[in-house]
């Protein structure tokens, strides 16, 4: 059961990007400079979708595996990500749809974007490969990336969802310093990840070793 949700998880996030590819190409050429660098076509379509395929040929081999499903969530949630994200921008650009409603989806956009993948990459590689800490101290560079993304959330939330804007939103003082802080806890946890994955690798032997160092 579990598997074939994995799977469905898969499968949905193959349709996200093609929808998202399909939208994208509706507003802005795909070889575009604006489509490459600030969408990310086509290597972050590419990369969420081998990261929830390959979450799912995990899962399929071990159901409770933890890091099949970190990289399955990771790769369906971003496609989600780049989905609204595009169709925000169309809309704004003169698809169809209201301005408002392309505020509240480039908000939901924005709310499991980029910060949300990093901190799912940053727990993968806590907990690769076993799916456990190293150690119990390494549970506060967990929590900081949790803090991180929480703050990133707030920021995202304060003002009018309705007037939100992906490519022109502007952070106040207060709300740039919560958002200044949240990518930061976001970066230590990161690089904390990191790290702990090096000392892993320098203790590990055998599987263990050979499943790190991949």
């Amino acid at each position: 059961m579990r598997a074939r949700i994995a799977w469905a998880l898969a499968g949905a996030t193959l349709v996200m990007t093609i929808v998202d590819i399909s939208v994208t190409a509706a507003y802005r050429p795909l070889l575009s400079e604006e489509a490459i660098a600030e969408h990310g076509f086509p290597f972050v379509n590419g990369a969420v979708l081998g990261s929830a395929v390959l979450g799912a040929v995990i899962i399929s081999r071990d159901q409770r595996h933890v890091i099949g499903w970190l990289l399955n969530l990771i790769g369906t949630i971003g496609a989600f990500s780049l989905m609204l994200e595009a169709y925000s921008i169309w809309m704004v650009s003169g698809g169809p749809g209201s301005a408002s409603m392309a505020g509240v989806l480039g908000l939901i956009g924005s709310l499991v974007g980029g910060q949300f993948a990093i901190g799912g990459l940053a727990l993968l590689f806590l907990l690769a490969p076993d799916g456990r800490l190293l150690s119990p101290r390494w549970r506060y560079i967990a929590a900081a990336v949790v803090i991180g993304e929480l703050c990133c959330m707030v920021a995202l939330l304060w003002g009018d969802p309705t007037e939100f804007r992906i490519q022109s939103a502007e952070a106040g003082p207060v709300r740039g310093i919560v958002f200044t802080i949240g990518f930061a806890l976001i970066s230590v946890g990161m690089i904390g990840a990191v790290v702990s994955m090096l000392v892993r690798l320098r203790r590990s032997q055998g599987e263990e070793r050979q499943q790190v160092r991949l």
